[in-house]
């Protein structure tokens, strides 16, 4: 399970997000308060934080969709992966 402390009521109450999407949009925000961005696969999420791969994707998806996160397409190591950004 995630170890990810939702300490601010903008995500909660002032983005209105809830489960997952308020999850992953938390651990987005601790990426980029260290000037990082969120690259981990969706199944690596997935088992950090107990959702199915399923809802992983298309809760990235709706967070990029309504605009709180930019997903960024990269390589690394030879493959090609997906960066999310706030």
């Amino acid at each position: 399970m995630s170890s990810f402390l939702i300490d601010d009521r903008m995500m909660s109450e002032g983005l209105k997000l809830k489960g997952c999407c308020l999850l992953l949009f938390a651990m987005a925000w601790s990426y980029h308060r260290s000037d990082a961005t969120l690259y981990e696969s969706e199944a690596a999420i997935a088992e950090r934080t107990g959702y199915a791969r399923e809802v992983i994707g298309r809760s990235l998806q709706a967070l990029v969709k309504a605009g709180y996160l930019t997903r960024c397409e990269c390589v690394r190591k030879g493959h090609r992966v997906y960066e999310y950004r706030i």
